[in-house]
């Protein structure tokens, strides 16, 4: 008979699969398993079925037992030490060889007495086990980077920290992982525990779940989850889309995602954890950490223990805290911590940050993400150092359409409904953006079939959608006192907890049961011992059916924790109940300055002033006259928050006569007064854009009636047009047309400021004439339209308008008053291209046909003044910043294509070659993006046999570099005018340097 270890050609398996090698190979790998021969012999099988190895039950025990020798122990250790840290051997497979051929050698002294020696696969053996290393430990590998990480694993074998003398000894998690790798037990039941935690929360990761909708409670995520994009944190340019928090397979991410309530914080979390367990790629499995519930209920105890604690809750799985130590690790767990800021109390919230940062510290290879409202953050932050910060927006235009589009049809409701959703809530577009409130309105589209303008009556209705109506629509029982003490008993709750710091981390089931039963004894006038009973019964209704509060789980001691749903429905229903409560005008205004000072964001300040204006006549008349008087106290972006606060006022609630007629003086008073400059209004300025017919009637009659008053006085200063009311709002509208956001609002301001705009051209082409006039008739030439002037008399961005719009002819065009075509204008705080650049870009992208012959003519202007009047860029610098982000949206053109595209439009071809030589002299001489993607305009070969010239002429140095003929050159340009030639070969500049007198 053939003695089956002859026969075995592979490597080593058995009973010792169930308790060290199948579990090296781990669970995940179900192809890997014993085929029991005859209850004696063990098979095992390749991912492939091929068969490994056949060994005995009695060869099995001995692996086993050799495996978990100190002497193994050691060599495996030295071997992954080696692995990670052998950077500076030149041969590293040389010592990896020496202690491979170390393990077959204790393996053959092993074996030298034994009647069936199975030393003949110990080669395979090693294999095995080294393959195990690796992918249980995946993160490491790839992260050890740093020569002082290399230096403190390639001084570690078995004792050496005791012969290491005076050195400082390696950090804690080396040593960690150290002892991991000498142990392959621990790893497997390290890898084990993963596998366990990552079946478990598939479903939980895969589940969405809506608690503002019943019928659609579980959802799956990927059907109505909408990509997003993290923007880097006060960086305007650098987005990136979330699923780079995935990347944990070749980074260790230490990122904190901020964003407004409701923006989607946590469900970018529970998509990010449901693609880790879904990823085949990644190793790792998510856990989540819920900041409140920890602050509330374990403060203090070790998040590894809390950890431990959740899982046996959360998922019914039990695992050692000493594993989830080991899996931290290897970095096999990705720790989210979701909703840091709602720690309230700002010193524990530090001090809990201060700990996450030493929890990263303790396990530098486990990937974690943190999330926290924007509001607040600079108060409470991470270290820069350490985390990187991102911020969530709103959803965009194209998001809100493909949530609305995912929603409805996860609600089988057809596509026009979607669409006249989309039309009725256009009003609240601001509303909209945000996911949370996009949710909701869906749901209240669908029950109501119409959305409320208030936002009081919006969040009214959905708090009775959720608390109510969908049982009762559904015929579903309700109890009496939800029925008859529901939303009272839900304000003085949301009261308690928005005042109560403590609370909102969650309340335990007694202290809510105790509250509740106080309200039914001072309102209800029920007594004890009916009281609690009824308390209890409401507390069991809220757990199961009612869906504002409910229950959270439990604490460390058992008991169970409620809460608010939504952080948005506690603040309806506290401000409601605030108001209610209050005494008088003067008692809710100061609530509401406190609210909006404590959190601009937070719905309180809004909800209280729409429900004063019901409790008594004209309450938010009264409230809005305070804070207009109070807001003054303020300065700067402090002040525009107060006035953006009062427009919203004046956008919910009816005004009388007077105070209508008030508004327009007051709102010029903040704008002129409290910002020298428009750009410094931006909160304000959406604000009063926002404003619906009626109030926005007022503003426009104010506005045409602020130019008919300076028509009919005898002035005829450019500059006191500036201090018009029309002339402030049109800046403000000028600015949004600028950043192409004009048409985020309704349609009928620009249909009404339309006019307004006429008018002011009217007025500033005739005081620039019977100005010029003057000039002319007191024989002061040198002051006429052609010099700059620092302190131009009309808003660059507003005259760049007017002139965008045809408003503005040629002929008035006016460089001493500011009223002429711009490169760039100032759009609140960031710039944006003017209206020379825009119809470059139309040009290029439509062909000069397209052009309206008024932007032509304001070309042919500037390059008038740059040929005759030798006028030069200021701001250089400025410039190229922004046409290198306009660049990014131009086509890319050869110069033939541009030939296709110009034709024999002059002004367009001579502007162009001028952006391109600007650009490059304002560029430290150096080409840039424009000039690649548009092919020099003549050819990208001509144009550096150009600039070289231009170089030489300017005293640049040019290397060997052979240099053109002027001949050549002048060839090159024949079809501009002289001013091209003049900068090529003569140095003639086309910038100047801000301090530099005007040309």
């Amino acid at each position: 008979m053939i003695d089956p270890i002859q026969i075995t050609i592979g490597a080593f398996a058995g009973r010792v699969a169930s308790r060290a090698i199948n579990a090296l190979l781990g669970p995940e790998n179900p192809s890997l398993v014993d085929n029991v021969i005859e209850n004696a012999y063990h098979s095992i099988e390749d991912e492939q079925g091929n068969t490994l190895a056949i060994v005995s039950d009695e060869q099995c025990s001995d692996i086993e037992a050799f495996l978990e020798s100190k002497e193994v122990g050691s060599l495996i250790q030295s071997w992954a030490v080696l692995k990670v840290a052998g950077r500076e051997y030149e041969d590293l497979e040389a010592p990896l060889q020496c202690i491979q051929e170390a393990f077959v050698d204790l393996a053959t002294a092993r074996c030298g007495g034994y009647e069936n020696p199975w030393n003949t696969i110990a080669g395979d053996l090693w294999s095995l086990v080294t393959q195990f290393i690796l992918a249980a430990v995946p993160m490491v590998k790839s992260h050890i980077d740093s020569e002082e990480m290399a230096a403190y694993f390639s001084r570690f074998s078995p004792g050496a920290h005791i012969l290491q003398g005076g050195k400082r000894p390696a950090p804690r998690y080396i040593r960690d992982l150290v002892d991991l790798f000498g142990s392959v037990s621990r790893l497997s039941i390290c890898r084990n525990a993963v596998s366990d935690i990552r079946n478990a929360a598939e479903d939980s990761y895969r589940e969405l779940t809506l608690a503002h909708a019943h019928d659609e409670y579980r959802v799956d995520v990927d059907h109505l989850y909408v990509d997003r994009a993290l923007k880097r944190h006060r960086s305007e340019e650098q987005y990136f889309q979330s699923d780079f928090l995935l990347s944990a397979s070749k980074s260790i991410p230490r990122i904190v995602v901020i964003g407004d309530p409701g923006a989607g914080k946590s469900t970018l979390v529970q998509h990010t954890a449901h693609r880790l367990i879904e990823s085949t790629e990644s190793e790792t499995v998510p856990i989540l950490v819920q900041c409140r519930n920890y602050a509330a209920n374990s403060w203090g105890v070790p998040l590894t223990s809390y950890i431990v604690d959740g899982l046996e809750v959360a998922e019914s799985i039990q695992i050692e805290e000493s594993t989830i130590i080991d899996a931290l690790t290897v970095g096999s767990v990705y720790v989210i911590f979701d909703g840091v800021d709602e720690i309230i109390d700002l010193s524990r919230r530090r001090q809990f940050i201060r700990q996450i940062e030493a929890f990263s510290r303790r396990f530098p290879y486990a990937p974690m993400l943190a999330t926290a409202r924007r509001v607040g953050y600079a108060r409470a932050k991470f270290d820069d150092q350490s985390f990187q910060v991102f911020e969530l927006d709103e959803f965009s235009d194209e998001q809100v359409f493909e949530y609305v589009q995912r929603w409805f049809d996860i609600t089988r409701r057809d596509t026009a409904e979607g669409d006249a959703f989309l039309r009725e809530t256009a009003s609240i577009f601001d509303i909209r953006r945000n996911p949370l409130m996009l949710s909701l309105l869906c749901t209240l589209y669908r029950a109501r079939g119409y959305i409320p303008r208030n936002r009081r009556q919006v969040y009214r209705e959905c708090s009775e959608l959720l608390f109510q109506r969908w049982d009762a629509m559904r015929q579903i029982d309700q109890p009496f006192d939800h029925r008859q003490y529901g939303h009272r008993l839900m304000q003085e709750l949301a009261r308690f907890f928005y005042t109560s710091q403590s609370a909102q981390g969650g309340l335990e089931e007694q202290q809510l049961v105790q509250i509740i039963a106080i309200f039914f004894r001072d309102t209800a006038s029920i007594d004890p011992p009916e009281d609690r009973v009824r308390a209890a019964q409401f507390v069991d209704f809220c757990a199961d059916r009612a869906w504002l509060l409910s229950a959270k789980g439990y604490n460390s001691r058992g008991n169970r924790l409620f809460a608010f749903t939504h952080r948005t429905f506690m603040e309806f229903y506290a401000a409601e109940c605030l108001v209610r409560l209050a005494q008088s005008v003067d008692e809710v205004t100061n609530a509401i300055i406190a609210a909006f000072d404590a959190d601009p964001s937070s719905v309180v300040p809004d909800v209280m002033v729409q429900a004063i204006d019901d409790k008594y006549d004209r309450g938010a008349e009264q409230v809005l006259k305070k804070l207009l008087g109070s807001g003054r106290a303020f300065s700067g972006s402090h002040r525009d928050k107060y006035l953006s606060l009062c427009l919203r006022i004046v956008n919910s609630s009816p005004m009388s006569r007077s105070v209508s007629n008030s508004l327009p003086e007051k709102i010029l008073g903040y704008w002129q007064v409290t910002y020298k400059s428009v750009d410094k209004s931006h909160e304000s300025s959406v604000a009063f854009f926002e404003l619906y017919r009626d109030p926005r009637a007022r503003m426009i009659d104010a506005a045409h009636r602020s130019i008919e008053a300076v028509e009919s006085t005898t002035s005829s200063s450019i500059s006191s047009l500036d201090k018009l009311f029309a002339t402030e709002v049109c800046k403000r509208w000028a600015r949004f047309e600028a950043l192409r956001v004009g048409s985020y609002f309704e349609i009928e301001w620009f249909e009404a400021l339309s006019p307004v705009f006429d008018d002011i051209a009217i007025v500033y082409a005739r005081r620039i004439v019977g100005d010029e006039q003057q000039l002319r008739k007191d024989n002061d030439s040198a002051r006429r339209g052609l010099v700059r002037s620092d302190d131009e008399a009309i808003d660059s961005t507003l005259a760049d308008y007017l002139i965008s719009t045809g408003r503005i002819e040629k002929r008035h065009f006016n460089v001493r008053a500011g009223l002429y075509p711009r490169l760039y204008v100032p759009s609140f705080s960031i710039a944006s291209p003017g209206s020379l650049i825009d119809t470059l870009y139309d040009a290029l992208y439509s062909g000069a046909s397209t052009v309206a012959s008024h932007a032509i003519h304001a070309t042919a202007w500037h390059m008038d003044h740059v040929a005759q009047h030798r006028m030069l860029l200021r701001d250089a610098s400025a410039f190229n910043v922004v046409l290198d982000e306009a660049v990014n949206y131009w086509p890319q053109l050869s110069a033939s294509e541009i030939a296709d595209k110009l034709g024999d439009v002059t002004p367009l071809w001579e502007f162009l070659l001028w952006v391109m030589l600007v650009t490059y002299e304002a560029g430290e001489f150096k080409t840039r993006s424009v000039h690649q993607r548009l092919d020099g305009v003549v050819g990208f070969d001509n144009l550096k046999l150009v600039l070289h010239a231009y170089d030489r002429s300017s005293g640049v140095e040019t290397g060997k570099i052979r240099p053109a003929h002027r001949t050549v050159i002048g060839n090159i340009l024949s079809r501009f005018g002289s001013w091209a030639t003049s900068w090529a070969l003569e140095g003639a500049s086309l910038t100047v340097e801000d301090n530099q007198p005007n040309v």
